[in-house]
C-alpha cells in the first residue's frame, strides 16, 4: 500500500471505494486553490448535449484573463471506464458551449464578468479533464481523444488527517511571458535577456531558479550599463535553442520554455 511520511506522521492511501463521488468532489473543491492556483475553479452542473445525449460536468476551471477554460469531471477509479466514464466524457467533449453556459455560470458567480465569459465560450470551446482518485494507466490512452487525466490521490493518517498527492496532466494555462531570451553569439554560454525590467524587479540575490525541461536550474543574473544576461550556475543544463521565453509559472515559479523562432 502506498504511504507518505511527513514530519513523523504516516499517511496511507485511501481506497477508491472509501469515498462517494460527492465526497470526492467536495474534497477537490476544498483544495481547489492549491490544485488550480492560476484558475477560477467553480461547480458547473449545467447539462450540455451532443447528438441528443445530455451530460453534466462537475466543475469548470476558467483562466481569469478569459483566454482558456476547462470542463472537469471527477471520477472514482473503481467506476467503469467503458460504461460510465467514456460516454460522459465524450458527450462533454463534443457538446457545444456558448451563451447559455456563460449565463449559467455568471448567474452563480457574480465576481465573473458575464460578457467576457460569453465571449470566451463563443470563441473557445473548453478542454476536458478527468480527475480520478487513483492512477489508472489504461484510462489515459482510451480517454486521450477527448480528455486529459489528472490523478489526485487521497492519503489519511491514523488521526484522520488527509493530504493529497497530485500527478498526471495539469491545465496548460497561458503563461505570463516576462521576457524573450536568446543565446549571445559572442558568449554562447550566456543568455541575453531582451526585456530585463521585470526580472530585475523580481531578483534580490541575483540568483534565479528556473524550471527548464522538467528540471530546476540555477542562473546568475549578470548586469552591465546596457545589457543583462543569464549565466548557468554550477552544473545547470544550458538550452540548445537559440530563443526561449522567460515565463511565470503556477505558484509564482519561473521557467524557460522553447519557442519556435
Amino acid at each position: 500500500m502506498p504511504r507518505i511520511f511527513q514530519e513523523g506522521t504516516s499517511y496511507d492511501a485511501v481506497s477508491s471505494t472509501t469515498f462517494r463521488e460527492i465526497e470526492y468532489q467536495q474534497l477537490l473543491l476544498q483544495h481547489a486553490t492549491s490544485l488550480f492556483p492560476d484558475l477560477i475553479f467553480i461547480p458547473f452542473h449545467k447539462v450540455v448535449y451532443a447528438d441528443g445525449v445530455g451530460s453534466a460536468a462537475d466543475f469548470a476551471a476558467i483562466d481569469p484573463q478569459f483566454r482558456r477554460w476547462w470542463v472537469i469531471e471527477a471520477e472514482l477509479a473503481h467506476h467503469s471506464l467503458e460504461n460510465h466514464v467514456l460516454p460522459q466524457v465524450s458527450t462533454l467533449a463534443n457538446a457545444h458551449y456558448g451563451a447559455p453556459e456563460a449565463q449559467w455560470i455568471a448567474q452563480r458567480n457574480p465576481h465573473l464578468d458575464g460578457e467576457a465569459l460569453e465571449h470566451l465560450m463563443l470563441g473557445e470551446q473548453p478542454r476536458v479533464m478527468v480527475i480520478v482518485n487513483r492512477a489508472q494507466p489504461d484510462w489515459i490512452a482510451q480517454l486521450r481523444p477527448w480528455a486529459e487525466v489528472m490523478v489526485v490521490e487521497v492519503f489519511r493518517s491514523h488521526n484522520d488527517r488527509l493530504i493529497l498527492r497530485q500527478n498526471g496532466a495539469e491545465p496548460d494555462v497561458p503563461r505570463d511571458v516576462l521576457s524573450r531570451c536568446r543565446i549571445d553569439p559572442a558568449m554562447p554560454r550566456l543568455l541575453i535577456v531582451e526585456s530585463p525590467a521585470p526580472l530585475l524587479a523580481l531578483s534580490d540575490d541575483q540568483i534565479l531558479r528556473l524550471d527548464y525541461e522538467g528540471e530546476l536550474t540555477e542562473w546568475n543574473l549578470l548586469t552591465t550599463a546596457d545589457k543583462v544576461w543569464l549565466s548557468p550556475s554550477r552544473s545547470s543544463i544550458f538550452p540548445t535553442e537559440r530563443f526561449l521565453d522567460l515565463v511565470r509559472l503556477p505558484e509564482n515559479r519561473l521557467g524557460l520554455i522553447r519557442i519556435s523562432s
